[in-house]
């Protein structure tokens, strides 16, 4: 199985995101580009963020798990003092440097393009949705 089974109450899996809140470091300059590579399946913990461009220092906990073109994440995060969570699962096309994230649960969360870098015990994400000439960039664990 690729992910754990859907929870009742709208909740798309039963993974929990470990380990410390990472606050989200804000950077001057050009981002780096993404350099695509093999994702190796398994579960991947955050254990960096940083945002290229105006920011707030945000606080996350995220895990991707990973299997072939299923992913399943869950994630708390804390924005302005306020803590709030999700878990979303769904499939991914590769392309040599993007995936293509397509959302099955919750079927109203739009489908997303990310960069990535991977190693066989690294996920780099770059995430593009904030606006002209900003990029944040999660890098994870495997595990």
């Amino acid at each position: 199985m690729c992910w754990p089974t859907p929870v009742s109450g709208g909740v798309c899996n039963s993974l929990a995101p470990a380990g410390a809140l990472i606050t989200v470091e804000c950077v001057r300059g050009m981002a780096p580009m993404p350099s695509g590579g093999t994702v190796v399946d398994g579960s991947y913990d955050m254990v960096s963020s940083r945002f290229f461009g105006p920011c707030t220092q945000d606080q996350e906990r995220i895990v991707w798990n990973v299997c072939g073109n299923s992913w399943a994440t869950a994630e708390e995060y804390t924005t302005s003092g306020a803590t709030a969570s999700k878990s979303v699962n769904g499939t991914v096309q590769y392309g040599q440097t993007e995936v293509d994230f397509a959302p099955l649960c919750p079927y109203s969360d739009p489908a997303a393009r990310f960069g990535y870098d991977a190693t066989p015990t690294t996920l780099t994400l770059y995430i593009y949705g904030y606006g002209p000439g900003t990029v944040r960039i999660d890098s994870f664990a495997r595990q």
